[in-house]
Parts: structure tokens; sequence; C-alpha cells
């Protein structure tokens, strides 16, 4: 007999979203990414990459990262998970001395009352859970130290560093400017890629529409 999940447990979370979600209709991908991301408590900052290492098609095929990113936005987008970006060197709630992000990620937490559930941990199995997170981020070089408070050089320089950034400049504004042409070139492919689907169904329809059709003399 295969016992249940313990009360608290990642894997008891994990059940409880992806449970919720599919019941409500929402697809594989989506419950698995909510579920992963309920399992971490209340913050998870695993890259989409990072994601799709725990995530895997019925035939054991990895999915695609940006299949991952789309699904995440769409279920930040329903309220089912609030999605911060955090920049390089940006900090993460560790609640540890190492908390700052090498490469860039979002902070992830599941909207419980979305699906009409409490946060299944307490508190100090959520800070366990961060700690956790934190360590195995540390161990991946994914997270750094915060710099020191200490009018040290290194201090000095991420000082320069966090300083709000000056939308005059015009290396700046190439930056942002590539940016929003990537995340509107994201946004073409995905709207590209709902339309062919929704034609491919529409077609498929009328196939079996014309397959059922009585033979006319």
């Amino acid at each position: 007999m295969i016992s249940s999940p313990a009360l608290g447990s990642s894997e008891h979370a994990e059940r409880l979203a992806i449970g919720a979600l599919t019941k409500r209709g929402w697809p594989r991908l989506a419950s698995l990414v909510a579920g992963q991301i309920a399992s971490f408590g209340d913050s998870c900052w695993l890259t989409d990459a990072r994601l799709g290492e725990s995530i895997k098609r019925t035939d054991g095929r990895p999915y695609h990262t940006e299949s991952i990113a789309r699904v995440r936005r769409q279920l930040r987008d329903a309220s089912i998970i609030e999605s911060t970006r955090v920049l390089p060197n940006g900090e993460l709630p560790t609640q540890a001395k190492y908390g700052h992000s090498t490469r860039g990620t979002t902070i992830k937490r599941f909207n419980w009352s979305a699906i009409e559930q409490k946060n299944p941990f307490t508190r100090r199995e959520r800070r366990n859970r961060r700690i956790e997170q934190a360590v195995k981020a540390r161990d991946a070089g994914e997270i750094v130290r915060a710099a020191p408070r200490h009018a040290a050089p290194g201090a000095i320089l991420h000082q320069e560093q966090s300083r709000p950034i000056r939308t005059d400049d015009p290396v700046v504004q190439e930056i942002l400017r590539l940016g929003e042409q990537g995340r509107a070139a994201a946004e073409l492919r995905e709207q590209r890629e709902a339309a062919r689907q929704r034609a491919q169904q529409a077609k498929q329809q009328a196939e079996q529409q014309n397959a059922l059709a009585p033979d006319t003399p």
C-alpha cells in the first residue's frame, strides 16, 4: 500500500496544486509547473530552465524552456501564481547571508487562495524550504553573498552598480530597446503558435464533419 504524502511536505503541496488545476481544466504542463512552484512553500526562484529539469512529458522528454516560460506567464496572468522579475545581482528572499542572484530569475509564489486552499506549510517549514533552496542554489553558483556593509572597494563598487539606472544614457536606451524587441518577438511567436493551433483544430473538425456527412447521389 502506497502511503499518502505527509501534510506540510513538498509532495503533499505539489499534489494539492496539480489536482486543483487539473480539475479546473488547466493543461498538463501548467498543472505541473504550478505544482513545482507550490512545492517550495512560499517562494520559488528556480529559472524556467531549472524548472524544466523536474518536469517531463509523458514520454520522458523535457519540455522546451519557452513553453515553460509561456505557461508561467499564463499562470501569473490568471493569478494562480505571483511572479516577480529579479535582475542579475538582485536580492532573493533566502533569509541567508548568500542571497543575490548571479544570473537573474523570477521569484514565484503559489496563490493558495486561488484554489480555495490554505498553504499547507507552517512558517518553520517555509523557512526550512527557503534555506534548502538557498543551499542548493549556492552550491550551483546561482547565488552569492551580499556585498559587505563596510566601506571596502567591493562595497563601493556594489553601491555604484546598485544606483538607479539612467534612462537617458544611450547605452541603456539601446539595451531597453533590444529587451523590448525580444519581448515583442516572444509574444508574436506565441500569437502565431496559438493561431496555428486554432487553424489546425478547425481543419480537423471540418474533416470530421465531412467524413460524417452522407454521400449525395
